[in-house]
């Protein structure tokens, strides 16, 4: 799943049916940074995917729901969810840039654009439709697997292990 369905989902799951009604998503100005490296455990980033999302609402009842509702929403989302995806690229993140247009006594054009950057990792699989680097491979969320704790061993230079650390 990309951020932008995760996005969409978040805000379709908590706004009102009637005020989703005319609302778009789409991925627009995509570029990819060079972010070439062996992730381990059969895994490849191949680069960082940086692109432009818009949200929009070509009906949305204003007079009903508050578009403010729908911007707090998706701050919300870039907060925490976005913000947790972008820091773990090491991405800077802004909060997204909203445009709301009247257009009818009930209804008005609502615009929530932003930018979102993720990685485009691949993962080695005999059948993956990719040929890269000899290998054949899909595209895969990638895992990292960090060490939350380790034990070092320290010689003492004579040849023995004489002390045992634990590290948090």
């Amino acid at each position: 799943m990309t951020l932008l369905d995760s996005l969409t989902e978040f805000v379709k799951s908590n706004m009102p049916k009637r005020a989703m009604e005319g609302f778009e998503s789409l991925m627009d100005e995509v570029r990819f940074e060079p972010a070439a490296r062996d992730l381990g455990a059969g895994q490849y980033r191949l680069s960082i995917m940086q692109y432009t999302v818009t949200l929009e609402w070509a009906r949305f009842p204003f007079r009903v729901y508050d578009p403010q509702i729908a911007m707090a929403l998706v701050q919300v989302w870039y907060m925490t969810e976005g913000a947790k995806a972008m820091d773990s690229i090491n991405m800077d993140w802004e909060l997204p840039e909203i445009d709301v247009e009247v257009d009818e006594d009930e209804t008005a054009i609502v615009l929530i654009t932003g930018k979102l950057s993720e990685p485009v990792d691949l993962l080695e699989d005999p059948d993956g439709p990719i040929p890269f680097d000899g290998c054949r491979w899909r595209l895969a969320q990638s895992s990292v697997w960090v060490a939350e704790q380790a034990t070092m061993f320290v010689g003492s230079g004579d040849g023995t292990w004489p002390v045992q650390s634990e590290v948090s």
